[in-house]
């Protein structure tokens, strides 16, 4: 089974802050996530976890979704109702 590493975006950045040249190509870059790799703390995920991560992650927007739909249907209702008075109960 194969692993792969989950890293944060805002680790790789700080490390970008400390380096001297503000420089961006794909070998800094890469060499930039590699460093952050040996540097800050990682977890291993194994491919079945990052299944259910992005089923978790799936689950989430859809919840959310369904959240948001009341308020939507209601900000719709009061744009018709600016638009078309006439349609107004």
């Amino acid at each position: 089974m194969r692993d792969s590493v989950t890293y944060l975006p805002v680790q790789t950045a700080t490390l970008q802050k400390t380096e001297i040249r503000k420089t961006k190509t794909d070998k800094t870059g890469a060499l930039l996530v590699a460093k952050s790799l040996v540097v800050n703390k990682h977890r291993v995920y194994a491919i079945r976890d990052k299944e259910l991560l992005e089923l978790k992650t799936l689950s989430r927007f859809h919840r959310n979704v369904l959240l948001s739909k009341p308020r939507f249907k209601t900000q719709l209702v009061a744009y018709v109702d600016v638009l078309f008075p006439e349609f107004s109960g």
